[in-house]
């Protein structure tokens, strides 16, 4: 099964330099990007950012099927609230039983009401944890580089760390 990657955190992971610890965490399973998602990506690379290039080389092109692509378009002007990255990407995981992987809690439950299977940020990051891959003051780390890279501020970590 493939873990399809929206823009968001395929980003926040390549920007600081940690785009492997995704595919340690899924091991077998393939990381997988939509072309509206490569197409969101260029912009940042065309002005002169890198992380892109991490993505590319990670991640595997899906192309959607004529049906897929079909679904995706009545989406765009149904679902104003979601971009063509996320909503490409959960149309792919619906059609395919692909696992969808992002940050933005409104795709994710829209993904979840789509009956498609959905992994969050905050998810990974615990995942991250529990697995072993990462210590806790690690993923704390993580957290504070993320922050950094990405000018934002993470909410919500406590629950990364209950029991």
């Amino acid at each position: 099964m493939k873990i399809v990657l929206d823009t968001d955190i395929a980003s926040v992971f390549a920007k600081v330099g940690k785009i492997d610890l995704l595919s340690q965490l899924f091991g077998k399973r393939e990381l997988s990007v939509t072309p509206k998602v490569y197409e969101e990506l260029l912009v940042p690379l065309r002005y002169g950012y890198d992380f892109p290039n991490r993505i590319f080389n990670k991640c595997r092109l899906i192309i959607p099927t004529s049906e897929e692509a079909g679904e995706f378009m009545d989406l765009l002007l149904k679902e104003p609230k979601l971009g063509g990255g996320e909503l490409e990407s959960i149309v792919v995981c619906k059609s395919r039983n692909y696992i969808f992987a992002a940050i933005d809690r409104v795709s994710l439950d829209f993904a979840k009401a789509q009956k498609v299977k959905a992994i969050s940020f905050h998810a990974i990051l615990r995942a991250l944890w529990v697995s072993g891959n990462l210590s806790k003051k690690q993923v704390l780390d993580l957290i504070r580089q993320i922050e950094e890279k990405d000018q934002t501020k993470i909410k919500g970590t406590e629950v990364i760390f209950k029991n």
